[in-house]
């Protein structure tokens, strides 16, 4: 593989506005933002047990009968997790009470407290302590994933459901019920049911899909990831040429991740038969000029173009750096530019606040223990709990990779057999 070139360096500064922090490539906040929840600010000095109360009271409402309290309820608690950090162990003892209200809003109401359900499940999930997570995977699996293929379903809850879903098995990792082969194979079920005309309904389904399918795919083992790679790319070929941006962009960024895969992991000259098809699209849409689609759209996806095609065929991903507080995020890889952008996605402007405190999201990045100052008990709690954290999820994620290498040692000594 040809060795890497800088050749870009852009800098995001976080300054005053939080949004300035939002995405690589501008993507907004899903706008969820509510004022009960933006108006609470910890950095001002509210206690961490007075603002866990005004959780463990929104919690208390999402079963409420009135439809607006409860949606009201739901909305409140996805802004205090994507704002806060709150270093959740097993003593909290609202944990099964949340998780048993998300799987009863599945069960009983109405697609719009599904999908924001979908969307709760996902963030708490980032919250809490590992050890738990494989245990709501295992427990939300066989309720998701039919919504997933459902297509009767609200294409809302059913994106929701597959992010919610990759979520969960990325922390997961291999479980030994369920194998993250059958998990990405219900979101190539969505993406592959009608690549040439998509209804302007479903256009965020096939987004939420693709990006699903890209998490989970990046967690795969060496060998798996080479097959199930290049088993999609004809189907991502065809997305390329959908009507949406978004659509366009999240098939060109799984294929950067799926060539960078395969080149780092399996073979390092690879480009197998689509790969003209694929530079001439990915070109096409660099320097696209229609005039039928908007100047917003167009520059989105000429940035983002451009640089995929930096990534597929010279192997080469411009490098940007992040500011946070006192440090540097610095994404170099396709796939780096993929976990930022999803999470993103997921967070909003709190991811800033995640970057620095959350032991997940910074083993993902390779960043460290977080750096928070002890100046009294509750601090002291929390910088406690995030060392444990961050050592389970180091050990996760050496035990994962292990598993990699095992899988693909068994596949190597069957095929000489």
């Amino acid at each position: 593989m040809p060795k890497k070139k800088v050749k870009e360096n852009k800098v995001l500064v976080d300054q005053s506005d939080p949004l300035e922090l939002a995405s690589v490539v501008s993507l907004p906040s899903d706008g969820s933002e509510t004022p009960t929840a933006s108006s609470i600010d910890v950095e001002d000095g509210l206690a961490l047990e007075s603002l866990l109360d005004k959780v463990c009271s929104a919690i208390d409402l999402m079963e409420e009968k009135r439809t607006e309290t409860r949606i009201n309820a739901i909305r409140s608690l996805i802004e205090f997790f994507r704002s806060h950090y709150f270093c959740l162990d097993g003593s909290w003892n609202y944990t099964e009470t949340l998780i048993t209200s998300i799987e009863n809003i599945f069960k009983k109401s109405k697609p719009q407290d599904q999908a924001l359900a979908a969307d709760l499940l996902t963030i708490f999930s980032l919250q809490i302590d590992p050890h738990e997570v494989p245990i709501w995977f295992e427990r939300f699996f066989p309720i998701l994933e039919p919504v997933i293929r459902d297509s009767t379903k609200n294409p809302k809850f059913r994106a929701s459901s597959a992010i919610a879903l990759s979520v969960l098995q990325s922390l997961s990792g291999y479980c030994d019920f369920i194998s993250p082969l059958d998990v990405i194979k219900s979101f190539e079920f969505v993406f592959k049911s009608s690549t040439s005309k998509i209804g302007a309904d479903i256009f965020d389904l096939y987004v939420a899909a693709l990006k699903a399918w890209t998490l989970i795919y990046t967690f795969l083992s060496p060998y798996d990831s080479g097959n199930v790679g290049k088993a999609v790319l004809p189907v991502l070929l065809s997305l390329l040429q959908c009507s949406n941006v978004n659509v366009r962009i999240i098939a060109g960024e799984a294929s950067a991740v799926i060539y960078e895969r395969i080149r780092n992991e399996v073979d390092d000259k690879f480009k197998g038969p689509y790969y003209s098809d694929l530079v001439r699209l990915l070109g096409e849409l660099a320097t696209d000029s229609s005039k039928n689609r908007s100047k917003s759209d167009l520059k989105k996806q000429r940035h983002s173009f451009r640089e995929l095609v930096e990534a597929v065929v010279h192997c080469d991903y411009p490098e940007t750096s992040i500011n946070f507080g006192a440090e540097v995020l610095t994404l170099s890889s396709c796939a780096e530019h993929f976990y930022y952008n999803f999470l993103c996605s997921v967070l909003g402007s709190g991811l800033r606040h995640h970057l620095r405190e959350n032991p997940y999201i910074r083993n993902l990045f390779d960043l460290g223990l977080p750096s928070l100052p002890q100046r009294n008990g509750a601090n002291h709690r929390v910088l406690k709990e995030q060392k444990r954290l961050t050592n389970v999820m180091a050990s996760k994620s050496r035990t994962q990779k292990l598993a990699m290498y095992r899988d693909k040692r068994r596949e190597m000594l069957s095929e000489l057999e």
